[in-house]
């Protein structure tokens, strides 16, 4: 009978990519050095999903994996602030992130808002971004404007629910969003102002229509 380790190292990738990084890091990176290889020579693109686990298991996948292969990382989603505080804790190698398309940020706490935004910055490849805050109150709208302002996002989701009122863009604006996702409610004075920073926008997504009007 065959067994599981007789499978070819193209099969495993094609495992590999039905399971989050992390997961398949913790199934398989100890079992020998076969396996270990597998990650070390691959050039597949790693999606990196940090969440409450162990705060030791989580730095030793940063250690083995996300720092060393950096250049890998396609997505990272981050969704406590243990999650962020590893985040900024990457700052000396951000400029690594050569391939880091896409990050989701949940339940961001408003203390690691300006320092986060500030390293999104060195991202020049970041085309698509999530951001869900833990308290929007007390968030300045300069933040917002920063973040439309990232030079290559493309897609945006976000939510200004309980935001100042944004100034209108009055100078030629150059964001390049073209997809908008706008969580929770938010008044319907934001929207104008808003949308005066996206002249390339193409889609508006509202996810509580309903608020829309408040």
């Amino acid at each position: 009978m065959t067994s599981f380790e007789d499978l070819s190292n193209e099969i495993f990738y094609e495992i590999f990519e039905f399971l989050h990084s992390y997961e398949a890091f913790h199934s398989f990176y100890d079992v020998n050095q076969r396996f270990r290889n597998l990650f070390i020579n691959s050039n597949h693109l790693i999606t990196v999903d940090i969440s409450s686990k162990s705060e030791s298991i989580l730095q030793r996948y940063v250690n083995c994996i996300i720092v060393p292969y950096a250049p890998r990382i396609k997505s990272l989603r981050l969704f406590d602030s243990f999650a962020h505080e590893l985040f900024l804790s990457l700052s000396p190698i951000i400029k690594n992130f050569t391939q880091l398309q896409a990050i989701t940020l949940n339940k961001l706490d408003n203390n690691y808002v300006r320092q986060i935004i500030d390293q999104l910055f060195s991202l020049s490849t970041l085309s698509s971004l999530t951001i869900r805050f833990a308290n929007n109150v007390g968030i300045p709208p300069n933040i917002y404007i920063e973040i439309i302002h990232l030079p290559a996002l493309k897609y945006c989701q976000i939510s200004l629910n309980e935001c100042k009122l944004l100034p209108c863009a009055y100078t030629s604006a150059s964001s390049s969003i073209e997809h908008l996702v706008l969580n929770e409610s938010f008044n319907l004075e934001q929207l104008d102002d808003l949308l005066s920073y996206m002249p390339k926008l193409r889609r508006l997504t509202i996810d509580d229509f309903c608020g829309f009007f408040k």
